[in-house]
């Protein structure tokens, strides 16, 4: 994860997480290195898959820089859900963010 830049790239992956090496260097060879969690979703949100498991590239962004998944939901400054810089995601207070004002 880049903070300045709020991209998720995919990590070459140890044999551990694989059956055998080659289920390793096939999955490592074709995603590596590349963006990750960039699919948009119909609310906004940047989202993807990690194991198996479907998460919000702001929730991976966060846990990734402070090592400890947020305690309060997230917000956006910019109100822009796709810019996952960090500087741009905050916590969210129990007033703070509920409507957009146009």
């Amino acid at each position: 994860y880049n903070p300045e830049t709020g991209i998720i790239t995919f990590n070459s992956l140890p044999e551990k997480y694989f059956n055998n090496k080659e289920s390793m260097n096939r999955r490592n060879s074709k995603v590596a290195g590349k963006p990750a969690f960039n699919t948009i979703d119909g609310n906004g949100y940047r989202v993807g898959e990690l194991f198996r498991i479907n998460l919000k590239a702001h929730i991976v962004a966060y846990v990734i820089s402070y090592n400890q998944f947020p305690q309060s939901q997230l917000a956006f400054k910019d109100y822009d859900r796709a810019n996952t810089r960090l500087e741009n995601i905050i916590i969210k207070s129990s007033d703070q963010y509920r409507h957009k004002t146009m």
